[in-house]
């Protein structure tokens, strides 16, 4: 099998270290086959850049794993997949068996603290927040908050945003659509 000409070189030693760099900067682990995938979104980076290598890349990451190009870095290689109600199944547990349960029987700070880890752009929390605004009528009597937090930056302006396509909000059930969205 003839190898597959790139515009850039990509050595393994390089995957290797974006793989060992993308673990130790947000937990996720590469594996082999998606070395395809890490070039084609690096090698964004290095036109943006105008670096001739993925050694020039490594060896400037190498140098300040601590700068701005981290985050460039991190948005580059992180998959943001996401949507309204995604696994709706999570949402109906959430809805049915933890938040109406605990409006049925309040505690006496009315309290709720809910967080959405890589939230992407945003979909998930506030799908959580109409997960909410269904399980709680009294809700301006409630404590209630959700943080969401993404490693991407570029995701998370997006989602602090909250602007979303007709498209995009075409999975929120329509009675909550047409009540909450201006779609």
């Amino acid at each position: 099998m003839a190898a597959v000409e790139r515009e850039f070189e990509f050595r393994k030693e390089d995957f290797r270290f974006i793989a060992s760099l993308v673990h130790a900067k947000t937990g996720i682990v590469l594996a082999d086959h998606k070395e395809d995938m890490v070039y084609a979104r690096i090698a964004r980076r290095l036109r943006s850049l105008r670096l001739n290598s993925f050694r020039a890349y490594c060896a400037l990451l190498e140098s300040n794993v601590e700068g701005e190009e981290i985050s460039h870095f991190v948005n580059a290689v992180t998959t943001n997949l996401t949507s309204f109600y995604r696994e709706s199944h999570h949402f109906a547990h959430l809805r049915d068996e933890v938040l109406k349960p605990l409006a049925a029987n309040p505690p006496p700070d009315r309290r709720v603290r809910l967080w959405s880890a890589a939230c992407s752009s945003g979909a998930e929390p506030y799908s959580m927040a109409l997960c909410c605004l269904e399980a709680f009528p009294d809700i301006e009597r409630w404590d209630l908050k959700i943080l969401a937090t993404d490693i991407d930056t570029g995701m998370l302006a997006k989602s602090r945003a909250g602007r979303y396509t007709s498209d995009e909000a075409e999975p929120i059930p329509e009675a909550l659509r047409k009540r909450y969205t201006s779609n």
